[in-house]
């Protein structure tokens, strides 16, 4: 087993983690088909449909490539974001990157 490999089972791990020590709801998908993680935490297991908080990637090496030159370095941060949530059951959005959608609704 690589780092990259390492890497990737403590994210799965962590997200767990999250889910079972802080009041956030907490899904973890890994969908093999396509080499794809998904981790989305909610704002509690309540209140699950509220997201505030994803991250999905590819976990092959080629395509995390794309996200970073360095592939282990992003990994490392998602990591110790998920751990830094578990430490002190808070999202440190300042260490997150945001990003908008503007949803359009049309009706007649």
């Amino acid at each position: 087993m690589n780092e990259q490999d390492k890497l990737i089972i403590e994210i799965m791990q962590l997200g767990y983690l999250v889910q079972r020590y802080t009041d956030y709801c907490v899904f973890v998908t890994f969908s093999g088909h396509v080499d794809q993680l998904e981790i989305n935490i909610r704002k509690s297991k309540e209140n699950w449909q509220t997201e505030v908080l994803k991250t999905e990637f590819y976990t092959e090496y080629e395509k995390l490539a794309r996200y970073d030159k360095n592939p282990l370095a992003f990994l490392e941060a998602k990591r110790n974001i998920l751990a830094q949530i578990i430490k002190e059951n808070n999202i440190p959005y300042e260490e997150c990157d945001v990003e908008q959608y503007v949803v359009s609704e049309y009706s007649f």
